[in-house]
């Protein structure tokens, strides 16, 4: 039968503060003895021990009997104790000290971030809850990429790893020229200051017309069309089916037809505007009458081509139905009367379009025409004379006198807007009345074939 016996100590130094009782348990079998608490010990668990209660500063506690033999000594000189605690002849009791599970005298005491003092586990301490420093409050230095920005040091810190989002990796603010892409700011972003390649120093993509040549890419660029650069960037070249006005070109269709409505040398063939050697009413049989009657004095006169009336109706005018002419239009004495048939829409005529399709030149620089003008579509519904849509005859099928179409007269210079969008002079007349009308050529060809 194994034999224990258990020796209690009331540790605590003379003079100094008292720690719990502790008892060595003697295992006779085993030859080994163990600190426990006294507190962990009952009878029924550990029958029968010896406890023996020492008292500190020499005084020896009364041995409790609980049936078990006392361990032999070979020297009762000494006092019993552990096994491994050293005997004392001066009639002190050894002392023990309790630890927790997976603590010895040897272990360290825990660190505690914030004192001041850098100790095991911490990479700093300065004392302080500054996370804007060198040292974190939790004791770890201050790095790029922990979110918190470091002053004077990091611009920003965003803590991910996205550099397209204002932070980049090294806790810089984004900024052009940096290689990094900032999303939403930045087209790109090469990192150099090279403005011949794909990616301006600007951080903008390098496209014809940023007056920035790109080598490899583009011959020339000089913000639009100039007398040397067209505006996509290439050499002025009649021919190369780029209309440059700045250079001289009427027009360049790409092709060396003599027939189209492009000479090859880039010049356009003219188109003639004349007005009407004849006066109508109001009904002219629509649109399409006032076309014929065009092409009808224009074979009186000897005049080549097709030709339409230029008139508007409640739903459409030149602007959507006539044939825009890169070219010159001139009268049928070869005066020239607008560059093109922008000019002849928008602007003010070179010379007033008084010359008939006989050649006939009107003096009268108050002979008008029916055109069916009128000023803007908000029309002021107060105003006492009829809206736009009644002002055109009924669309040229009326010659009531209760009805009204718009006029234009020679000496204005104009046949349609001053600007787009807004028409240009207010004239009208009752449709019983009659007015000349003015014939501009088209073109010979479809423009838009198939």
């Amino acid at each position: 039968m194994a034999r224990s016996h258990m020796f209690g100590t009331n540790v605590r130094s003379c003079g100094g503060p008292k720690r719990p009782f502790s008892v060595f348990v003697l295992d006779h079998t085993l030859g080994i003895g163990m600190p426990i608490p006294i507190s962990s010990i009952s009878q029924p668990v550990l029958p029968p021990l010896a406890l023996a209660v020492v008292m500190a500063c020499g005084q020896d506690a009364p041995a409790v009997d609980t049936g078990a033999q006392p361990p032999a000594t070979s020297d009762d000189s000494t006092t019993s104790g552990p096994p491994d605690e050293t005997p004392t002849t001066d009639g002190d009791a050894p002392t023990s000290t309790s630890y927790a599970p997976g603590e010895s005298e040897s272990s360290p005491t825990p660190a505690e971030c914030g004192n001041g003092v850098v100790e095991p586990g911490e990479e700093c301490d300065d004392q302080n809850v500054d996370d804007s420093d060198a040292c974190l409050s939790n004791c770890l230095v201050a790095t790029c990429g922990d979110g918190v920005v470091w002053l004077g040091v990091e611009e920003c810190d965003d803590g991910n790893s996205d550099s397209s989002d204002g932070c980049v990796l090294t806790c810089l603010s984004a900024t052009c020229g940096d290689a990094e892409v900032w999303a939403g700011h930045e087209e790109c972003d090469d990192g150099n200051a090279d403005d011949a390649d794909d990616c301006l120093t600007s951080c903008e993509r390098a496209e014809c017309g940023d007056g920035l040549v790109r080598e490899g890419v583009e011959a020339c660029d000089e913000v639009g069309s100039t007398p040397t650069c067209d505006g996509d960037c290439t050499p002025v070249e009649c021919g190369d089916g780029y209309r440059n006005k700045a250079a001289g070109e009427e027009c360049d269709d790409g092709n060396d037809i003599y027939g189209d409505a492009c000479y090859p040398n880039c010049t356009a063939p003219s188109m003639l505007v004349f007005i009407s050697s004849e006066k109508y009413s109001g009904n002219l049989g629509g649109v399409a009458g006032a076309d014929l009657k065009c092409q009808s004095l224009a074979a009186k006169g000897g005049l080549g081509g097709t030709y339409k009336a230029w008139l508007w109706t409640s739903t459409s005018g030149p602007k959507e139905t006539f044939f825009h002419s890169p070219g010159r239009y001139i009268r049928p004495d070869i005066v020239k009367v607008a560059h093109d048939f922008e000019h002849l829409l928008y602007g003010k005529f070179l010379a007033p379009i008084n010359v008939t399709e006989m050649g006939e030149v009107l003096e009268d620089l108050d002979a008008s025409m029916w055109t069916g003008i009128f000023p803007t579509p908000d029309w002021n519904p107060d105003l006492p004379w009829p809206s736009p849509e009644g002002r055109m005859c009924a669309d040229w099928t009326s010659e009531s006198k209760q009805e009204i179409g718009g006029l234009s007269f020679v000496g204005w210079f104009r046949l349609g807007y001053y600007m787009e969008g807004d028409f240009m002079l207010i004239a009208h007349t009752i449709c019983s009345s009659e007015r000349r009308i003015v014939c501009v050529q088209q073109s010979w060809y479809d423009p838009e074939p198939g």
